[in-house]
């Protein structure tokens, strides 16, 4: 996961806008706006080929607005993308005035070569569950147990004071070694996704390290029943790891973890994350986390990310959290990050895929149906610069990330953007921009 005050952010931004939706009576919308099922697997089956495969790990939003309408439109969206992930609120929105929901099934109806996961969290209960407040409110979960079994049981984590450790008031930490959870969160993640046309499932919340996490959050040391780091680590988060991922594989399904580690930059506790999983999640990606003001990162970081991205053996979701639609640049900043990825993806890339936050809801971006074709050769990097370029099957991609300094590169054809504009012989460019480029006039 990334920092605990972006989670914080990402948490208190998450629940303004439930409550503002709540407030403005969301759940409205006319039936007949919703587009027909014919319409949907049209506009999918039509999409154009696209060099960058996609998921949608940034997408917090849906499931706050209820029109039928809406979930219409993120239904059709979700349905171009590679790799979804669905929290168990999106299986509920309606599609139109018919019965069709915005879930697996009705995506891979769709699209049948669409991967779709579900989204839980592991060690901690959220307020947004529908039976945080009312226990016979199953409806849908983030954590796959409902409050009234974690209370009764206690498997609350408790600091030194015997309190219960909170992220903010509405997210709950849960102590993973208490008897009997491990077999609990199993046994509800897989009765709770059982029939449900699931790939795999997208776990957030790893918690290998708590003691400087908790401290932030009030909490006061040592937690109940973990003296040192070391005891959390061995008594409860590798037995809980272990049998729960063990628990979900032997089951037929894929594991994503969010931010499990970087490959090449983890720790020894990321490294056993990593080997429990499939897939990772690197939640950063050309800029910094929102909550930093989302500015441009020192090139050795782009130039390690690259490499990471370029040769973990895991599959690798890159999603660029802190590229909102709201900061500045941000035109700039989404060219680069998607330049970023074109750069660093292996020659073989169909276990990579792409996307940034734009404003946390499902979207399209024009750049997606930009093809240049499959990777071509390795990427260059020019001598003692953070600058790269790739030549692709259709196109070229052209990466200055160098704070302050412009880069010229040599065109060996004739090349055009997303918008026409042609370019041959040479280009530069200014200090963190980028060039994504096809071939011909």
């Amino acid at each position: 996961m990334g920092s605990s005050r972006l989670k914080l952010y990402y948490m208190l931004t998450f629940l303004a806008i439930v409550v503002s939706l709540c407030g403005c009576g969301g759940g409205g919308g006319a039936g007949d706006s919703a587009s027909s099922d014919s319409a949907l697997r049209a506009a999918v089956s039509n999409s154009t080929v696209r060099s960058v495969r996609l998921h949608n790990y940034n997408n917090w939003k849906i499931g706050n607005d209820e029109s039928p309408a809406t979930a219409a439109r993120a239904l059709e969206t979700l349905a171009r993308y590679d790799n979804v992930k669905l929290s168990e609120k999106s299986d509920i929105l309606r599609i139109g005035s018919g019965s069709t929901t915005l879930n697996p099934q009705a995506l891979k109806a769709l699209n049948p070569k669409l991967r779709v996961y579900r989204y839980y969290i592991l060690m901690c209960k959220p307020s947004w569950d529908s039976d945080w407040n009312n226990p016979s409110d199953t409806r849908y979960r983030q954590c796959p147990l409902s409050k009234d079994q974690i209370s009764k049981n206690d498997w609350w984590l408790r600091d030194a004071n015997g309190d219960i450790v909170k992220e903010t008031d509405d997210q709950w930490l849960l102590d993973v070694g208490k008897p009997g959870f491990k077999e609990a969160y199993l046994q509800a993640t897989l009765e709770r996704s059982a029939g449900k046309g699931l790939d795999g499932f997208v776990f957030d919340y790893w918690r290998p390290y708590l003691d400087e996490f908790v401290q932030e959050h009030g909490a006061v040391l040592p937690l109940t029943g973990y003296p040192t780091s070391s005891d959390w680590l061995e008594k409860a988060w590798k037995p809980f790891v272990n049998y729960v991922m063990d628990g979900v594989r032997s089951a037929g399904y894929r594991i994503i973890g969010n931010c499990v580690g970087e490959y090449g930059n983890s720790s020894a506790r990321q490294e056993f994350q990593r080997s429990k999983v499939d897939g990772v999640v690197y939640e950063q990606g050309a800029v910094d986390w929102t909550v930093n003001g989302s500015g441009w990162l020192p090139g050795s970081v782009i130039e390690k990310r690259i490499k990471s991205v370029s040769e973990d053996p895991l599959e690798v979701w890159f999603a660029d959290g802190g590229l909102r639609n709201f900061v500045e640049d941000y035109d700039q900043k989404q060219n680069v990050s998607l330049a970023m990825y074109y750069i660093a993806i292996p020659a073989s890339y169909a276990n990579r895929s792409y996307h940034h936050a734009n404003d946390w809801s499902p979207y399209w971006h024009p750049m997606w149906d930009f093809y240049i074709g499959d990777p071509a050769e390795p990427a260059s990097k020019l001598t003692d610069q953070y600058a790269w370029s790739r030549k692709y099957t259709n196109g070229l991609v052209l990466l200055n990330y160098e704070a302050s300094k412009s880069v010229t590169f040599t065109l060996d054809q004739v090349y055009h953007d997303v918008n026409g504009k042609q370019y041959t012989d040479t280009v530069t460019l200014p200090p963190h921009t980028a060039l994504i480029l096809a071939v011909g006039a």
